[in-house]
């Protein structure tokens, strides 16, 4: 018979075994249920779940609002350049989303935007975030999708808005 601390302590390598085990199906769930086809549909609380998922780099979001006119010329473009690079193995380390700022009104005040279209890459690895300023063409986008925006300056990513709480996965 064991000691009971040995058995704790089996117990509990036991439990993280299983849950190391289970986080990537529950990883790819959620990835699943947010996937739009060329690109992830996020809230800020979805947000705040892709980046704490580990092994997850790189997240080039775009904050844009039902109403924007420039969000809605920008879309095609998004949508192009977000399908080659889905369809692109070599870009894994770059996934594109989306956020509905009317939807999700705290990411506003949280990232500091303050227009639409908003394009934020977020290293979720180094918890920081850097603030595309340019042209909202495909050209513009396929230059900061393959420099990875090394030009601009690095921000931290804030804590999550209080009407949220980041879920654990299961």
């Amino acid at each position: 018979m064991r000691p009971r601390g040995a058995r704790l302590l089996a117990a509990v390598a036991c439990a993280a075994a299983a849950a190391r085990a289970a986080a990537p199906a529950a990883e790819a769930r959620v990835l699943g249920e947010l996937w739009g086809g060329a690109f992830y549909e996020l809230t800020e609380e979805s947000l705040d779940l892709v980046l704490a998922m580990p092994g997850e780099a790189l997240w080039l979001v775009q904050v844009h609002a039902p109403w924007c006119a420039k969000c809605a010329a920008f879309h095609p473009a998004w949508s192009e350049v977000a399908a080659a690079a889905a369809s692109n193995s070599d870009a894994a380390a770059l996934r594109f989303a989306r956020i509905d700022a009317s939807t999700s009104t705290a990411v506003i005040k949280r990232f500091g935007v303050k227009s639409f279209p908003e394009l934020l890459l977020f290293n979720a690895s180094q918890a920081t975030f850097r603030r595309y300023r340019g042209d909202f063409t495909a050209d513009a986008l396929r230059a900061l999708a393959s420099d990875g925006a090394g030009a601009l300056p690095e921000e931290p990513i804030r804590p999550a808005s209080e009407e949220f709480e980041l879920v654990q996965l299961s």
